[in-house]
């Protein structure tokens, strides 16, 4: 049923209407006109917004309980620091891998930004925390910058892929069947 605005009162009411349902005015042929039509109201960009905000939330707390259960296991401890960073990269990337594949088939016209979304702070707290080393202890080494690119580099791709696959994934899935 489409809705034209009542002259007077702003209302809407239908275009088949005698008169308006809240100030009562006898509609004449012609008060009621398809120009002035009620547009219906666009939901999507809230729907948008809000599933980016839960993507960099989950985002966020999937890194902090994989970053903390890391370091407080032995192996994160062991000689050879290279191999445990590059290992935390590994679990990061892959955790993201899966989640973006989630958030890209559930939300499938997000795409990768949805990814883009899911790695945003903890881009952030990685830079929150090289600037503090910074601010502490003067220049940050190669080894303090090399480190937080391992972890967020790994979250970003990871979360963009899957979810740029995820997505493809369902629309594929969505045409042929």
């Amino acid at each position: 049923m489409k809705l034209s605005h009542c002259p007077d009162c702003g209302n809407p009411c239908s275009l088949t209407a005698t008169t308006c349902p809240r100030c009562g005015r006898v509609m004449k042929p012609g008060d009621l006109s398809e120009s002035n039509l009620v547009k219906p109201r666009d939901n999507s960009k809230f729907l948008s917004v809000l599933i980016h905000a839960l993507a960099v939330i989950s985002g966020m707390i999937v890194f902090s309980i994989i970053f903390f259960i890391y370091l407080s296991t032995e192996y994160y401890w062991s000689r050879n620091v290279w191999i445990s960073l590059i290992s935390l990269g590994l679990i990061l990337f892959a955790t993201f891998l899966a989640i973006g594949a989630v958030f890209g088939f559930t939300w499938n016209k997000g795409g990768w930004k949805l990814g883009l979304s899911l790695g945003i702070l903890p881009l952030i707290f990685s830079g929150v925390l090289l600037l503090g080393a910074w601010w502490n202890e003067g220049r940050p080494t190669f080894y303090a910058i090399s480190q937080k690119i391992i972890w967020t580099l790994p979250e970003l791709l990871g979360g963009c892929i899957g979810a740029y696959f995820g997505a493809k994934y369902k629309q594929k899935r969505l045409t042929t069947g």
